[in-house]
């Protein structure tokens, strides 16, 4: 039972492995929700546009 090296080694790397992927998808989700706000200003600036072009008429 001695010989519990290489199983250890072994789940080190899974254990890496996950947190690499942990930190890649909470890049992912930064960057998504950056992106959404972006889109959201766009999208309520375009829609205070069409307000004033209506409100024109």
């Amino acid at each position: 039972m001695g010989n519990g090296e290489p199983e250890n080694g072994w789940m080190r790397q899974v254990l890496e492995r996950i947190e690499d992927h942990v930190h890649l998808v909470r890049r992912f989700m930064a960057e998504s929700e950056r992106r959404w706000q972006a889109n959201h200003k766009i999208l309520c600036h375009m829609l205070e546009e069409i307000r004033k072009l209506k409100a024109r008429r």
